[in-house]
């Protein structure tokens, strides 16, 4: 497991020791972090990486009204839970390890490469629990946080419902007020974690609509719904008539258990509000940000591993001469043009996705704790714009790049004796869940384009400064070049946007056009992160020998950038071409000529 790229995006691109100087982690070296993930990686190939496989094939089982995940799953999750690996950012009051949220999400992209359907498993948990956490009353945080936080109860997100997908204005869950509590009545579907035999209680946080409420989301208030009741003092109760109806047979991810759950099928199940009445979407969006930014993450995971397994393979499978020289003897395929082009789309991709999620992720928590108020304001309007960015854009990204590397594994990435076909059918989620990818890119349009809210402004104002203090730069001249010629289409496309998106008639039109214009700015987003990679690797490779294992890792990195900006930053010309054009043919034809 090479982690030689994250280390660096980490501990000098992004240098962490800025963050280091609130109060709030002022006791933490960087040593300390580096050591973190070193012990992360060891958990990640001695425990979670065996299990995947069988994880993969064993599946979960409804059995007696009960989901049975995977054996391998308990001995993965003993291993988080009692060193404390579950709550690594979390509130050292509730038994969290109060690390950087941003090591956190380091250490679990490398428990995502290792094991991506356990990997769901503890991240639903802890979003559920800061939900508590932040929304609570003190006799809430107290019944609860701790055992969540700890790995003792699970928790999950119940949102969708078999006529409530991505509307959630269309939820019909109840719930009745019953004393101090309210009864909950209904059928949630697709619920990740929704059951299992990990943990003695699960928590599931669930959008129901009071009797009496108004319709659509405005409606809809949050509960706190254990499977199994919790008394005041901390004792577990009865059942709470949370019901396992079945488990989804899915493409991938086959060990993360995803269930359909009824709720007080004998009226007897009871839930606590969550806050005031009527808030349950607001409070569902900050739990939602973060599953986004998990989304990206786990894509980022699976398509390192991906990359890796396609790489090694491409250096001991010997098959064919070079075309430059047929009559030579057969090679390595990585010697081959078209599978060092494959290898090397893969590495930029990834190596791009990995710096725009933790670059996302360091501007949120500069965001919460730098001293600076107008830092922390500037920091949180990039992270805003750049959210919806990681989360479908690192989704479709690792599709292709999980589709190359079966190619790159030829037939034997079509079987199941590499993992290749596996990341493949994992990854395909990403895009689905936590908001369709289309639906970022109505967040985009909808949103964060708009002046007022100043997202995308601050957003291109950063890339722009960049643009313009490097113009110039005689080893990346023709690079910038492109990074400011597709800067100038970005902000055509965004002008015309705004005033079409702004008039009913044509909104429909700009729709067709939104989910490639946040691809558009994605990239540049990627490009202008690579770059600047690559601009710090040419002063630190200075004083390096010229085979030293440093210096060819920064040559690297170098390469990687020019690749990405020369081969795939390029697609926003083709894009900026098709939105000047226009076309509404999509919507002018009529249904039965499909």
């Amino acid at each position: 497991m090479n982690t030689q790229d994250l280390r660096f995006v980490l501990f000098e691109f992004l240098k962490l020791d800025r963050l280091m100087k609130s109060e709030k982690f002022s006791q933490l070296e960087i040593n300390d972090l580096d050591m973190t993930l070193k012990e992360a990686e060891k958990i990640a190939i001695n425990i979670l990486s065996p299990a995947n496989k069988e994880g993969d094939r064993e599946g979960c089982h409804l059995e007696n009204s009960s989901v049975r995940v995977p054996k391998s799953f308990h001995r993965c999750w003993r291993a988080l839970a009692e060193n404390g690996w579950i709550s690594l950012a979390e509130n050292p009051d509730f038994g969290g390890q109060g690390l950087p949220p941003i090591i956190e999400t380091a250490v679990k992209e490398l428990f995502i490469r290792a094991n991506m359907a356990f990997s769901l498993y503890p991240g639903l948990s802890v979003g559920a629990c800061q939900l508590i956490e932040l929304n609570g009353r003190d006799e809430d945080r107290s019944l609860f946080c701790r055992n969540m936080y700890s790995g003792r109860w699970a928790g999950t997100m119940c949102l969708t419902e078999p006529e409530a997908g991505s509307d959630l204005g269309a939820i019909k869950t109840k719930a009745i007020p019953d004393g101090t509590e309210y009864k909950i009545k209904g059928t949630k579907c697709f619920i990740s974690g929704g059951d299992h035999d990990l943990t003695d209680n699960i928590i599931h946080l669930v959008l129901a609509r009071i009797e009496g409420a108004p319709e659509g989301t405005k409606g809809l208030s949050l509960f706190i719904v254990p499977k199994i009741w919790v008394e005041k003092n901390g004792n577990l109760g009865k059942p709470n008539d949370v019901k396992s109806v079945s488990v989804e047979e899915k493409m991938g991810i086959k060990g993360s258990a995803t269930v359909m759950l009824n709720f007080g099928e004998d009226d007897q199940c009871r839930g606590i509000l969550l806050g005031e009445k009527h808030s349950g979407i607001a409070k569902m969006f900050h739990l939602m940000n973060r599953a986004r930014m998990s989304t990206a993450l786990q894509s980022l995971g699976l398509s390192a591993a991906a990359y890796e397994c396609a790489l090694e393979y491409a250096k001991s499978r010997i098959q064919s001469p070079l075309i430059t020289n047929p009559k030579g003897g057969s090679v390595p395929i990585i010697e081959h043009a078209d599978v060092r082009r494959m290898l090397m789309t893969m590495k930029a991709q990834v190596e791009g996705m990995r710096v725009l999620f933790l670059k996302a992720q360091m501007l949120l928590d500069m965001s919460k704790y730098a001293e600076d108020p107008k830092e922390r304001k500037k920091c949180g309007e990039i992270a805003e714009f750049m959210i919806p960015l990681c989360k479908a854009h690192c989704s479709d990204t690792a599709y292709l790049v999980c589709r190359d590397a079966v190619q790159v594994l030829g037939g034997y990435g079509f079987t199941k004796d590499y993992s290749v076909e596996q990341y493949l059918r994992d990854c395909k989620i990403g895009s689905i869940w936590e908001g369709t990818n289309f639906i970022q890119s109505l967040d985009v349009v909808g949103r964060k384009l708009r002046p007022e809210g100043n997202h995308f402004n601050s957003w291109m104002e950063e890339i722009e400064k960049f643009i313009l203090e490097n113009t110039g730069d005689a080893d990346f001249d023709a690079e910038t070049a492109l990074l400011r010629e597709a800067a100038e289409k970005i902000k055509h496309e965004v002008e015309k946007t705004l005033q079409l998106f702004g008039q009913k008639e044509t909104r429909a039109n700009v729709t067709l056009f939104s989910t490639r214009l946040l691809d558009s700015c994605a990239e540049l987003n990627i490009g202008y992160l690579l770059l600047s990679e690559s601009m710090l690797a040419r002063k630190l490779m200075e004083p390096l020998k010229s085979n030293s294992e440093e210096r060819t890792f920064y040559a690297g990195k170098i390469s990687t950038a020019k690749f990405y900006i020369r081969n795939i930053l390029v697609n926003i010309w083709g894009r900026s071409k098709a939105f000047d054009l226009f076309d509404d043919s999509a919507l002018k034809m009529s249904q039965e000529g499909f």
